[in-house]
């Protein structure tokens, strides 16, 4: 389990120009949060592997749904790959990966409703995420399939 406190400025500008234009507010409600805390939010669940409910609170902080609801879409996009790839070309030019050692790792959690990646697996429905870290704990890469794919195959 990797160790994350928030974006660095250094790394807040390498990946600011990849991130979509912020929406524009429509009609009432809350106005749109500041990308940086959703990045924040998003890497630290990344990094240390633990659940959305353990999110922490404060100002570098995005709220738990915003920024599983932009993942989501990120996901989808190819904006998280596009965020993703430069902060590992970056790490790997700073001499920062240790690809001596990976480990990959998943973890399950059930749905309802459809989809294509809902599916009855051994646990139930749902989907199953793997993760890739390098021997620092940084994320390389990571995918989500149907629970009723082989999670060895998956790796």
């Amino acid at each position: 389990m990797g160790r994350f406190d928030g974006l660095t400025d250094a790394q807040w500008q390498v990946i600011e120009h990849q991130l979509p234009k912020e929406p524009e507010k429509r009609g009432k409600g809350y106005p749109h949060a500041p990308w940086r805390p959703i990045c924040n939010t998003i890497f630290w669940v990344l990094i240390t592997g633990s659940r959305w409910c353990d999110v922490p609170r404060g100002e570098q902080w995005g709220s738990r749904t915003g920024a599983h609801r932009w993942l989501g879409r990120w996901q989808a996009d190819g904006t998280l790959d596009k965020i993703l790839t430069t902060l590992i070309e970056m790490a790997d030019l700073a001499g920062l990966l240790n690809w001596e050692r990976l480990a990959g790792d998943g973890f399950f959690f059930r749905d309802k409703g459809g989809g294509e990646k809902i599916e009855y697996g051994f646990k139930g429905k749902g989907t199953t995420t793997h993760l890739l870290v390098d021997g620092n704990g940084f994320p390389i890469a990571f995918t989500s399939t149907a629970a009723n794919e082989d999670e060895r195959l998956e790796v």
